[in-house]
């Protein structure tokens, strides 16, 4: 369900520029 998808789909969005810092070519 959407409430189920919707803590993993925070967590996606903090983890996103974290991770660009780190792999920036990518």
């Amino acid at each position: 369900t959407e409430a189920e998808k919707w803590p993993f789909f925070q967590e996606a969005q903090k983890l996103q520029p974290m991770h660009r810092e780190k792999y920036p070519n990518i």
